[in-house]
């Protein structure tokens, strides 16, 4: 909870610059519990197990140290997302920057488990204020 509460700020100033995102076009508040946990079980946790859990940790050991691992995981994860052979240079930097937070929580925690919630709920926030 805290790493959220630390990636909220940046992480709404960075969407709102980039023009990802557009206030108050969210789902209604009601719903957000439904969609915290439909997304903590559903894309969450794949992302997280795939992108964090996987391809950073075999990054590590392999060649990288940590913060080589973690770019290189936070490129490949924001090159998913934008469904191009190239990101797409907003929606890519929109994505890096919560590796970064989501990394944390996972470091701190010991496993996934920290980043899928924090995960979550920038989702949640996400669809409840800014979605399009």
């Amino acid at each position: 909870m805290v790493n959220y509460l630390y990636f909220l700020p940046v992480g709404a100033a960075l969407a709102l610059g980039l023009h990802v995102v557009h206030p108050g076009a969210g789902a209604p508040l009601w719903l957000a519990p439904a969609i915290f946990f439909g997304m903590l079980w559903t894309v969450v946790l794949s992302e997280e197990f795939l992108f964090r859990g996987v391809l950073q940790e075999w990054l590590e050991e392999w060649t990288c140290p940590r913060w080589a691992a973690l770019a290189l995981a936070s490129l490949a994860f924001a090159r998913c997302i934008s469904g191009s052979a190239v990101p797409q240079l907003a929606l890519g930097a929109a994505h890096r920057r919560p590796g970064l937070v989501l990394r944390r929580a996972r470091n701190q925690a010991g496993d996934i488990r920290a980043g899928m919630v924090t995960h979550a709920l920038a989702i949640a926030t996400w669809m409840g204020f800014f979605a399009r």
